[in-house]
């Protein structure tokens, strides 16, 4: 394998490694949040030194990540093979990746599932009251 495909290789595993670490401590710090609020009812789900302590844990492969995509930009290694625009305008089915429409519909229902989860964890009710304030704070409305 040439030398850029290795770095593109590694690169992604980066990326996808950080956004999976990522998505487990947002999780834990979640967690640890409802079970905080279980024995004190007013305590915040969120607070700074949770997700600072999580945080510290991911910075060595934050920053390692971000290393790579500046020695790759400076570089200028990018996949030659990749999407080329067409210039009719539309891509041809034969040029479109094979499981482009499977991704497309995981990550939508993913988004869905997030949103409902949002919605019955009361998110929908939070941003709602926090909008009222600033209409009735800022504005002078009510």
């Amino acid at each position: 394998m040439k030398k850029r495909k290795i770095f593109l290789l590694l690169q992604s595993a980066l990326c996808a490694a950080l956004a999976l670490l990522l998505a487990v401590a947002a999780l834990g710090i979640y967690r640890e949040g409802l079970a905080e609020k279980t024995e004190n009812p007013l305590a915040p789900v969120y607070t700074a030194e949770r997700i600072s302590a999580r945080g510290r844990l991911l910075l060595p492969l934050l920053l390692l990540t971000a290393g790579f995509a500046l020695v790759g930009t400076a570089l200028r290694i990018r996949d030659e093979e990749g999407l080329r625009p067409v210039k009719s305008g539309a891509v041809p089915r034969k040029t479109r990746p094979a499981g482009e429409k499977t991704v497309r519909i995981v990550l939508l229902l993913g988004a869905l599932g997030l949103i409902a989860l949002g919605v019955f964890n009361g998110g929908a009710q939070d941003v709602l009251g926090k909008a009222i304030r600033i209409c009735t704070e800022c504005i002078g409305l009510g």
